[in-house]
Formats: structure tokens, sequence, C-alpha cells
């Protein structure tokens, strides 16, 4: 899971020791519940530990370093979508130029239907 710390600190800008760091921002989007207007996240070894308003968070973890930072605070979107039964045909050549990238998800669900791959190997490629 990528660190929920800004990527844009660096060894210049970073901020003074302490355990634990507030990201401050005017919009905070948490990753199940509203959208929060001027909003924080305390962090603390690489770790979220509250999101709520900027108010709450600084008196709940009074004494840390401060970040203010503009614009939105996101989580990191990853996306974790994978198909497993596609991995045994990763030899089939990548979309070209003139091709969609849908013709070619249909291009393997065609070689899939047609078999032609058995199913120790389906499960071999899945798991490497």
């Amino acid at each position: 899971m990528p660190s929920p710390v800004p990527t844009s600190l660096s060894a210049k800008n970073e901020l003074p020791s302490s355990p634990f760091s507030l990201y401050l921002a005017p919009w905070v989007v948490p990753i199940s519940s509203p959208v929060i207007r001027d909003g924080a996240v305390a962090v603390s070894n690489g770790r979220i530990l509250a999101v709520g308003s900027s108010s709450s968070i600084q008196a709940q973890f009074a004494g840390a370093r401060v970040k203010n930072c503009q614009g939105v605070l996101l989580p990191g979107l990853v996306n974790a979508h994978i198909h497993l039964e596609l991995s045994a045909y990763h030899h089939v050549p990548h979309p070209s130029p003139d091709e969609t990238f849908c013709d070619w998800i249909r291009s393997l669900l065609q070689l899939r239907q047609e078999g032609g791959i058995e199913p120790e190997d389906m499960a071999r490629a899945a798991r490497n």
C-alpha cells in the first residue's frame, strides 16, 4: 500500500521531527465518509491515524508537525483490478495502434473460449 504521506516532500522541505504529522487541506476526501471541508489527516510512521476537521485533528494531536496543503487530499487511488483467468495469455501481444483495448480483450476472451490451455497451466500463471 502506498504511503499516505505526500511524495512531493523533498529533503529540503521536510517537516521537523515529531511522532505525528498533520496534513491540512481545504478539502479532504476520506475513503468511506463524506468529503470534509477544511480537513486534516494525522499520520505517524506512514499510517493514517485520524481523518477529520482541521480543528478537531489539531486539538487531538497538539504539538504535531503541520503541513498546509493546497487543493484536495485524496487517498491513494490504486487499481487492484485483475483477471487471473487471463494470466495464461501473457504471451498475446498488446493491442496494436489500430486496435482498441476492447478489441484486444475480446481476442483474449475468444482464445480462452477456444481452449488450448490446460487448467494446470492457467492455475500456474495465476499464481505467478
